[in-house]
């Protein structure tokens, strides 16, 4: 019988799940076996535990705690028996029960230890978020890196990205103090995806259409762990060629009880003398007769104020010699603003059924004000004296140019879950299920105000040797103190809008297998669609002032308070001109118009380039199992999913003829519109498997050895994906997206040996590679009769230069992880206050890779003993390749930066403690080269130091 591809993947799906089900009837509990079911606790907090090993002395059968801290162990021989439970950082534990056929109960089981009894106050810190890490990190059937959001100290604004820096594997590019990107193992961060509880989050860009996501834009209160899942087990989407971020939130039944948590404070910043302000709450209860109604809220709010002095070089090469021929400072403002609300409800049906629905909410507020001024040399050889170098040039014919520009920013991002989960067949069967919708939307207003200079300066550009810093002298020429000596005074306005839904449905299905050895298979479907909407408008005019007419430009120049140049990089600067007023010139555009030029064509032009939608749907079904002989542990299985994308942009159609020259702008504005007024929809589709094959090996009780083999792919850009159009007449080129892109594929491989130290600690070595392909790149090649037929262009433009993508080449990334962690209780009782971490990752891309950083290290010091607790964390990142370039003189290094924090905590009371954060310690500043092997320094960021203040608690 013939099916749609739609169809049979759908019925493919549903067998894949039914597999399971099939299962019970095959293998009967044999008489002489009972199950049995219990509870293991904390016995000092109360809180369950997770990942706790169950064991049952004299027999082959051991299981973890769930969340609930619930286990299930199968086909328990009858009679008297003993269990067993071990957890890091905890004393074992035994129970002794008789087991009969069919379901038996354990007594609950509460571990305990030293610590606890000789601190009461130490009730949730180092050592309970490690072990939890460390527990959840041991069990896994993958390679996956746990750590809980306690572990490294308070997070700077609720930064997520701030935590993750410290974790082996993952880089954060240029991010000094405000991380709002992290990659995993040298992959981009549009490859590195971030999900909360398993599920896609969205993360709407008003600028771009790439697939970047935002992780400081998220509330951290809201989360109790996080996993860095390095080795993707055929159960999770497929679509991370570097790893996946998942953000587990915290719930009311971890802690059984009730509370409420605050932190206030202040960020002050050296840079600019500027201070901002914090505040946070988490409220925990569990209600009902039989305490099974758990609500977990949180609600955040956080500013931040991040000036920055920016200093840019630019440089060419006449006669094959580096030439100095651009000077930029730049005076930068990026002020931020999150508002973050979270809430959980759980429900408990039975100890074996439970129910659970989470909102979050998460609303952003950024300006970015940047204002440079640039002197340059006008784009020909004649406009410098001979004898230039990359230190020293004159300029002849060289231009001073301002800038004004602001960037206004909200967004909103809303994310609902709901999921449940049951075990059925008394616990042999674990059925899990799930659905979430997350719409966002983001507004961006970009404001720039331009005042161009004469092309008739004789000044000289001095840099220090092996420096940055620049002595320039204006020997001749106009200068643009005064705006209306200047060649040109002009504004750009642009505001963006731009939408994402993502939603999406989940059911798995996992059945213990009655066998001699301890296995299970487990299968299950995902769909998830997605989609992507943006729109833009644009407003470009030149001021009628100076030689284009008799209007004072002078009026949109900034107050002398808001001027923010004698600051400087440390007042070296302190003769710029004045800077302009960008929302002002906008703001005189609409109430003045006939003061300015408009540009309408060009404005509508490039603002129909930029607009469009894209809708994908993601279906996927796996089928895996694992199996355990003796202290191996095997887990294989297949994934399939099928991808299908439609997208719509507007589409240029060129009118002939074309307008006369005496055309007015209204009606060169309306023949443009004409133009544009075309829309085209593409849709494409592929298809792809992911096998994956898992071993680990309890090589000794505190020695584990794994090994994995999974596939992954990278999705092209969603702004690739626009079946979007232009031609530019006057350079005779067409550029045309590539709709039919396929995703970028990987194939990993893993192998890691990691030791488990008491009472809680872990030392790991990874190596890793990952062999990539189907790389997507730009084409710019003349437009044939075949490649105008293949890409359904115009004939008519046969033979003008032709820019697109397609799929090429392939490249390589391979490296180590190095990683330790520990309480040092276990070495000697008197260094018990301490914790320490280490990690270090080398990373080799082949082929000019951009964002591999080749080393990142990490080193953390931690002293928590009543009433103090200390930290000291240091992060570094090599130098890296940041942008290449086919030309080597244009390849762009990002240089090696050191980042130290320090940290102080007093405990008077749980409700009273004060703490002191001190970030960026060593004043590091961001740098960027160019040319490999050649020093040429291009950029200098200098963001200050900055110190967190206030107090927390906890009732």
């Amino acid at each position: 019988m013939f099916l749609p591809p739609r169809a049979s993947f759908l019925l493919r799906l549903t067998l894949i799940v039914a597999a399971p089900a099939s299962v019970p009837s095959l293998v009967a509990q044999a008489p002489s076996e009972g199950t049995v079911t219990g509870l293991v606790i904390n016995e000092a907090t109360g809180n369950t535990l997770t990942n706790a090993v169950v064991t049952v002395t004299g027999a082959d059968r051991s299981a973890l705690t769930d969340r609930d801290g619930r286990f299930v162990l199968l086909q328990v021989p009858t009679g008297s028996r003993t269990l067993r439970v071990t957890y890091p950082g905890l004393n074992p534990g035994t129970v002794t029960l008789t087991v009969a056929p069919g379901l038996n109960t354990a007594p609950q089981v509460a571990l305990s230890s030293d610590v606890y009894r000789m601190d009461a106050l130490v009730v949730a810190g180092v050592r309970e978020g490690n072990s939890l890490a460390i527990a959840a990190q041991r069990n896994a059937p993958n390679l996956k890196t746990i750590v809980a959001t306690d572990a490294y100290g308070n997070l700077a604004d609720g930064n997520l990205g701030e935590f993750l820096k410290r974790v082996p594997g993952i880089g954060v590019g240029d991010a000094v103090d405000e991380v709002t990107q992290v990659r995993v193992r040298g992959a981009g961060a549009e490859h590195t995806a971030v999900t909360m509880d398993g599920t896609r989050l969205p993360s709407p860009q008003a600028k771009g259409d790439s697939r970047d996501f935002a992780i400081d834009q998220l509330p951290a209160d809201f989360i109790e762990r996080i996993e860095v899942i390095k080795a993707p087990t055929p159960d999770m989407d497929g679509d991370a060629i570097g790893g996946t971020v998942n953000l587990i939130t915290k719930s009311a039944f971890d802690t059984q009880r009730r509370y409420l948590q605050y932190a206030t404070g202040a960020n002050h910043r050296t840079l600019g003398k500027m201070t901002s302000y914090f505040g946070s709450m988490q409220y925990s209860d569990v209600y009902g007769k039989e305490r099974n109604l758990g609500m977990f809220l949180t609600a955040s709010y956080s500013e931040t104020d991040r000036p920055q002095d920016y200093l840019q070089l630019e440089y060419d090469q006449p006669a094959g010699v580096p030439n100095l021929r651009s000077f930029r400072l730049q005076p930068d403002y990026k002020g931020r603003k999150r508002t973050g609300a979270g809430l959980r409800f759980d429900y408990r049906l039975s100890p074996n059924s439970s129910l659970s629905a989470g909102l979050m909410y998460n609303y952003y507020e950024a300006i970015d004000r940047r204002r440079r001024w640039t002197a340059s040399i006008n784009n020909n050889a004649a406009g410098r004296l001979p004898g230039a170098t990359s230190t020293d040039i004159t300029l002849t014919a060289g231009q001073e140019q301002m800038q004004s520009q602001e960037i206004l920013t909200d967004q909103q991002v809303f994310s609902l879950q709901v999921s449940g989960k049951h075990r059925l067949q008394e616990g042999s069967l674990r059925l899990d299920y799930g659905a979430a919708y997350g719409p966002a939307k983001s507004w961006e207003d970009q404001s720039l105000f331009q005042v161009r200079g004469q092309q008739d300066q004789r000044r000289t550009l001095s840099r220090e040797p092996g420096g940055f810093f620049i002595t320039t002298q204006l020997i001749s020429g106009t200068a643009i103190q005064n705006y209306n000596s200047a060649r040109q005074v002009d504004f750009t306005y642009q505001p963006g809008r731009s939408s994402e839904d993502i939603w999406g449905v989940h059911f798995n299905a996992q059945k213990n297998l009655r066998t001699a050895l301890p296995a299970y298979l487990k299968a299950g479907f995902r769909i998830r669609g997605q989609s992507r909407e943006r729109s833009t408008d644009r407003w470009e005019a030149i001021y009628r002032s100076g030689a284009n007419g008799p209007y004072d430009a002078n009026k949109f120049k900034l107050t002398a308070q808001d001027r923010s140049s004698a600051r400087l990089f440390g007042g070296r600067y302190q003769t710029l001109v004045v800077f302009g007023d960008a929302q002002a010139a906008v703001r005189h555009f609409f109430q003045n118009p006939a003061e300015w030029n408009f540009l309408a064509v060009d404005a509508v032009n490039r603002s129909m380039q930029e607009n469009g939608e894209v809708s994908e749907l993601v279906s996927a079904g796996f089928l895996m199992g694992d199996v355990r002989i003796g202290r191996l542990g095997l887990l294989a299985g297949l994934r399939m999913e099928q991808t299908d994308i439609s997208a719509e942009s507007p589409k240029y159609i060129q009118i002939r003829p074309a307008l006369p020259s005496t055309a007015t702008i209204d009606q060169q504005v309306a023949r443009v519109r004409q133009e544009w007024a075309h829309t085209v929809k593409v849709t494409s589709d592929y298809q792809n498997w992911f096998p994956g094959l898992h071993a680990r090996y309890a090589v000794t009780q505190g020695l584990m050895a794994r090994a994995s083999y999974s596939e992954s792919i990278g999705r092209p850009p969603f702004g690739n994906l626009k079946p979007l159009t232009s031609v530019n007449a006057a350079g005779l080129s067409v550029t045309q997206n590539n709709t039919a892109l396929k995703p970028q594929a990987s194939k990993n491989y893993d192998l890691s040996l990691e030791y488990y130290f008491e009472p809680v600690g872990v030392l790991s070595a990874t190596v890793f590679k990952k062999e990539i392909k189907n790389f997507i790149s730009s084409i710019n090649t003349p437009l044939t009769a075949e490649l105008a037929a293949q890409y359904s262009v115009e004939p008519d433009y046969i033979g003008w230069d032709f820019r697109t993508q397609t799929n090429t080449g392939d490249g390589e990334i391979n490296g180590f992880e190095l990683a330790y962690n520990q309480n040092l209780g276990g070495v000697a009782r008197w260094l018990r206050p301490f914790s320490v971490m280490a990690n270090y990752t080398k990373s080799k891309g082949k082929g000019r890779l951009e964002g591999v950083i080749p080393a990142i290290w990490n080193l953390g010091l931690v002293y928590e003993q009543r009433p103090w607790t200390f930290r000291a964390q240091l992060n570094h990142q090599d130098t890296y390749l940041q942008e290449t370039n086919t030309d080597p003189f244009l390849r762009r290094l990002k240089m090696e930066q050191d980042n130290l924090d320090l940290s102080v905590q007093y405990r008077f009371r749980p409700w009273l403690n004060p703490f002191v954060d001190f970030q960026n310690v060593l004043g590091e500043k961001i740098q960027q080269t160019q040319v490999e092997g050649l020093y040429l320094p291009r950029t200098l960021t200098v963001i200050g130091k900055r110190i967190n203040f206030g107090i927390k608690g906890r009732f």
